[in-house]
């Protein structure tokens, strides 16, 4: 069961692209909405939504609440899986953030982290929190938002937290998903 969330301000299943690229026989692929609404987009047909209110002046506080109620959509579509499944958790940008947070917090147990486009924490990590979690960490060479260096810097609190990480993945782009 792969579990991913959006960034901000767009719809649910703004990751389907890459789900769909991505998908295999047997593998569930999981879209939850933020539960916030975003701002209008013209052109849009359903709200764009967001995992918290207030941009990156929240992020803090706003992660906490947010990878609770991820937490429990992950542990829902794994209590749905056949037995002995394993879980996959990851996101662009916002969505990222709650998906680590979520695995890091005791929130949900996962094998693997996907983080694309995504900040690294601003505190050390529990140790051990990751312990045999596979991590991919992916950031664009023109990403002003979560810049190379940004992954490479959740890459390191991530290899400190006990997880098994590929090298950082970088993509010509910006803060988007190009995969």
């Amino acid at each position: 069961v792969v579990v991913l969330g959006h960034g901000i301000n767009v719809l649910g299943d703004d990751l389907f692209g890459l789900a769909h690229h991505t998908r295999k026989a047997g593998v569930r692929f999981v879209l939850p909405e933020g539960p916030h609404q975003g701002e209008e987009v013209a052109g849009l047909l359903r709200q764009p939504r967001q995992w918290w209110k207030g941009g990156i002046e929240r992020w803090e506080t706003g992660v906490v609440d947010a990878a609770d109620k991820f937490a429990a959509c992950a542990k829902a579509a794994l209590a749905d899986a056949p037995s002995g499944a394993k879980l996959a958790v990851g996101g662009f940008s916002q969505g990222a953030a709650v998906a680590l947070r979520a695995a890091t917090s005791g929130g949900v147990s996962v094998a693997a982290l996907l983080q694309l486009s995504a900040q690294a924490p601003k505190a050390e990590l529990p140790e051990g929190c990751l312990a045999g979690v596979r991590v991919f960490v992916a950031a664009g060479d023109e990403d002003e938002v979560a810049p190379v260096a940004m992954g490479e810097a959740l890459l390191s609190a991530c290899e400190k937290a006990g997880a098994s990480c590929e090298p950082l993945h970088k993509y010509s782009g910006d803060h988007e998903v190009t995969l």
